[in-house]
């Protein structure tokens, strides 16, 4: 564990900071509806802890879940698997939001919107992100908790390192060779 601690990039206080900002910008922008409640939709599995963590700050809705993984070998991206969602949950709802630990390309979070969008075409659909990678213009996420341009591959509160860490309280460096 000291080997981790030393490679900690976000520490637990400033993830949870960076989540109060992220629903403060999202109240202010979204009119919630208490007679039509929004659909939260978490992207399994990496998306976890920040789902569970953001929800309960934000209005009551329906909670929803999808697999989607793309990392085969853990630190570069391969074929993107998507399962199938709940479009009766989707088919009334106002406001949609998909929540995913991070962006990178936005291929995951773009599949993911569109076939939403296309069960509900007249939702507003938003995309959150824990961790979205700047450096691309790629058009998602809609919003995101923590910004960065690092190529950092990433680890802790819910992303995973081969497998283990999702449940740390706090972001690491997982990058192969890095001392």
């Amino acid at each position: 564990m000291d080997n981790i601690e030393s490679k900690i990039v976000y520490d637990q206080r400033t993830i949870v900071r960076a989540l109060y900002t992220l629903v403060r910008n999202i109240k202010c922008e979204v009119e919630f509806d208490a007679e039509n409640p929004p659909v939260y939709i978490c992207i399994m599995d990496g998306a976890v802890q920040f789902f569970a963590a953001i929800t309960l700050m934000l209005p009551p809705g329906r909670c929803e879940y999808i697999k989607a993984h793309s990392y085969g070998d853990n630190q570069s991206a391969g074929t993107l698997v998507v399962s199938d969602i709940n479009n009766s949950s989707l088919s009334s709802a106002k406001h949609i939001f998909i929540f995913d630990d991070i962006c990178d390309s936005g291929a995951t979070l773009k599949t993911v919107s569109d076939m939403v969008q296309s069960a509900n075409p007249n939702a507003s659909v938003y995309t959150v992100a824990l961790v979205n990678r700047v450096n691309e213009d790629k058009g998602v996420p809609y919003w995101s908790a923590i910004d960065t341009s690092e190529s950092t591959f990433f680890a802790g509160f819910g992303m995973d390192d081969k497998g283990l860490n999702r449940n740390l309280s706090f972001i690491y460096d997982c990058t192969e060779d890095k001392i």
